[in-house]
């Protein structure tokens, strides 16, 4: 992809990004069905800096108490769907590692229930297997378009 297209597709991508949080829902905005979309389609560093952008922006159209924790979750989940894409599974782990790490030292993250984070545990186990998946798909598409 040349330097044209790559600035190009992060800029469509970051408008994206902030012009579908905007709308807003009960709990979620609509940009977390195009963070994976993003990752996979630009990759883990394009798509992380289009993302940055892409929530940056939106933050200061429409702020919120929790801007801080968009800015910064949403470029490290479209970086995460880019990397089990290509097959890189260990960045992912470490990512996931430094998470429950950091929960797990705050006082909180001791005090309550392992319930609370069964979906990360799960998530944490399942990371091999999906980017093995991703990988193998993304493979024999190109196969059959080549």
């Amino acid at each position: 992809m040349q330097a044209t297209q790559k600035i190009a597709l992060t800029a469509v991508f970051a408008a994206l990004h902030a012009f579908l949080f905007l709308p807003g829902g009960a709990w979620r905005s609509l940009v977390i069905y195009l963070m994976p979309i993003e990752g996979i389609v630009l990759g883990p560093s394009i798509g992380f800096v289009a993302a940055l952008i892409g929530s940056a922006i939106a933050r200061l159209i429409k702020s919120d108490i929790f801007w801080m924790f968009g800015i910064i979750a949403e470029p490290i989940g479209v970086a995460a769907a880019g990397l089990l894409a290509k097959g890189r599974w260990k960045e992912i782990q470490l990512i996931y590692g430094v998470m429950l790490g950091a929960y797990f030292l705050h006082p909180y993250g001791r005090m309550l229930p392992l319930w609370t984070i069964l979906d990360l545990l799960v998530a944490f186990a399942l990371v091999y297997p999906a980017s093995k998946i991703g990988t193998r798909v993304w493979t024999e598409q190109t196969k059959k378009f080549a």
